[in-house]
C-alpha cells in the first residue's frame, strides 16, 4: 500500500510539473497576442508616393518667446525634447518612468493643449518610459517611431504602458521612413535613420534633422552608436547642423569623430542626469567637441536648455535650472 501511494504521489508530481509548464506557456502566448492587438500602425505612403506631411495652423498659448524654440528638457538620465514651431508643438521622446509628469508639467507651463507629432526614437525606458502620460494629458496628432521586426519588440511593461495609452486614444504608430518629411509652418523635419535593421535597440533610434525657415538646423541621434553614424556619413544624407543633440547622452559608444565632423555643429547638447552611474558624458566625447570649439550645453549641469530663433533667424539661448 506504501508503495502504491508513493507512485500515485510521483505521478501527481509530474502531473503538477506540467500543469505549470502549460501555465506559463498560455501565459506567455496570451501577453503576446495582447501586445500584437495594440501594436497598431498606420499605412504610410509607398516610396513613389507623396512623402511630404503639411501641418495646417494650430495656436499655441503661454510662455512662448519667438516663433520657433527647441527646449531640451532636463528629464535626468534620458532624453526628452520639444519643438515648437510657428505655433505647433511636437516632441521627441519623455524620459524615464518616472520622468512622464515631469514632461506633462514643463508642456502645460507653456500653454500646450496639443502635440502635433510626437517620434519616439527608440523602445528604451528612458526615452519612451514617460510617453504613456504624455499621450493621455494632450491631444495627439501623429506618433512615428521606428518598426521593428517582431523579434526585437520588447515586451516589457514600460513599452506596453505605452502601447496600452496610444490605443486608449484610438491612435496608430506612423512608421519612420528614410527621407520622409514633416511641415510644421518654416520649419521641416526630414527623417534620416533608421536605415536598416540592427540587432541593438539604440541603433534602430529614428534619426531626425530639422530646419527652420531654411537657416537654423538640429540634429535628432537618439541612442544610435558609431557603426551605424559611419553608414549614415557614407549615406550622402545632409548632415551638417548648428546644434547636435550627442547621442546616447554623451557615451563613448556615440559621437565618433567623423560622424561630428560631419556635422560641425557650433553647439553640443548633452541630456544626461546628474552624478549618473554610466560615467556620461564621456572624456573622449567632450575632447572630440571641445576640439572643434563648439560651445557645450548639458542639462546635469544647467537643467533645461532653450534654444530660441529670433525674426533675424539668431540663437537666443536660455538655461532654466
Amino acid at each position: 500500500m506504501a508503495q502504491k501511494w508513493k507512485k500515485q504521489q510521483k505521478y501527481k508530481k509530474k502531473v503538477n510539473g506540467w500543469s505549470v509548464f502549460f501555465g506559463v506557456l498560455l501565459f506567455c502566448g496570451a501577453c503576446f497576442l495582447t501586445l500584437g492587438d495594440l501594436m497598431k500602425w498606420e499605412n504610410v505612403p509607398t516610396m513613389s508616393s507623396v512623402k511630404d506631411t503639411v501641418f495646417g495652423p494650430n495656436t499655441l498659448t503661454g510662455e512662448v518667446e519667438n516663433d520657433c524654440e527647441v527646449h531640451f528638457i532636463d528629464v535626468g538620465q534620458g532624453d526628452s525634447t520639444l519643438i515648437l514651431s510657428d505655433g505647433h508643438a511636437i516632441l521627441i521622446d519623455a524620459g524615464e518612468n518616472d520622468q512622464g509628469r515631469v514632461v506633462v508639467d514643463y508642456l502645460e507651463k507653456l500653454g500646450i493643449k496639443k502635440l502635433d507629432l510626437i517620434f519616439m526614437t527608440h523602445p528604451h525606458s528612458d526615452h519612451i518610459g514617460g510617453m504613456d502620460d504624455v499621450i493621455r494629458a494632450f491631444d495627439i496628432g501623429k506618433i512615428v517611431a521606428p518598426r521593428l521586426p517582431d523579434s526585437q519588440v520588447p515586451t516589457t511593461k514600460t513599452y506596453t504602458e505605452v502601447l496600452t495609452a496610444i490605443a486608449e486614444k484610438g491612435l496608430k504608430m506612423t512608421p519612420a521612413k528614410v527621407d520622409d518629411t514633416y511641415t510644421f509652418g518654416k520649419g521641416v523635419f526630414t527623417i534620416l535613420g533608421p536605415m536598416g535593421q540592427y540587432e541593438d535597440l539604440n541603433d534602430t533610434s529614428l534619426v531626425c534633422r530639422f530646419v527652420y525657415d531654411q537657416s537654423r538646423s538640429f540634429l535628432f541621434t537618439g541612442d544610435m552608436e558609431s557603426p551605424v553614424e559611419k553608414e549614415l556619413v557614407q549615406s550622402g544624407k545632409i548632415l551638417k547642423s548648428d546644434v547636435l543633440k550627442l547621442g546616447h547622452h554623451g557615451s563613448k559608444t556615440s559621437t565618433s569623430k567623423g560622424f561630428y565632423q560631419a556635422i560641425d555643429p557650433d553647439y553640443a547638447v548633452i541630456l544626461v542626469g546628474d552624478g549618473n552611474d554610466y560615467g556620461h558624458p564621456h572624456q573622449k566625447v567632450l575632447q572630440t567637441v571641445e576640439s572643434n570649439e563648439a560651445f557645450v550645453y548639458r542639462t546635469d549641469y544647467q537643467g533645461s536648455i532653450v534654444f530660441s530663433i529670433t525674426p533675424q533667424n539668431q540663437f537666443e539661448i536660455r538655461v532654466e535650472r
